[in-house]
């Protein structure tokens, strides 16, 4: 992640906020919500330099951290620019992290990322 190449970091953005996708689709399948749980166990974060087979679960605020985490990189580094319905752009990820506020009950940010 530490190229200049505005390709590369578009890719990797698009990237990022498909994983956090996947990890909002997945999270509330192992764990109750966010407001009242986040110290529960949930899933493991999948991670460069993490030992797939002794990795325990995360909490859930860890991973709605790095769900965030991945949302906010998208967001400061996309663009309007979509050739086609299969790419990410910056209005999806917007989208996206609204999703996950109101998962987490930041109500006043899904309704700021929303607009």
């Amino acid at each position: 992640e530490d190229t200049q190449s505005e390709t590369a970091i578009n890719e990797i953005a698009q990237a990022r906020a498909i994983r956090a996708y996947s990890y909002m689709q997945l999270a509330p399948y192992f764990q109750f919500n966010y407001q009242n749980h986040k110290d529960e166990p949930c899933i493991p974060i999948l991670s460069a330099g993490v030992d797939y087979a002794n990795n325990p679960r995360a909490t859930v605020g860890e991973v709605w951290k790095y769900i965030m985490d991945d949302l906010n990189y998208a967001v400061e580094h996309l663009t309007l620019d979509r050739t086609s319905k299969d790419r990410i752009n910056v209005n999806v990820a917007y989208g996206l992290r609204a999703r996950a506020n109101l998962y987490m009950g930041n109500w006043a940010e899904a309704a700021a990322d929303a607009a």
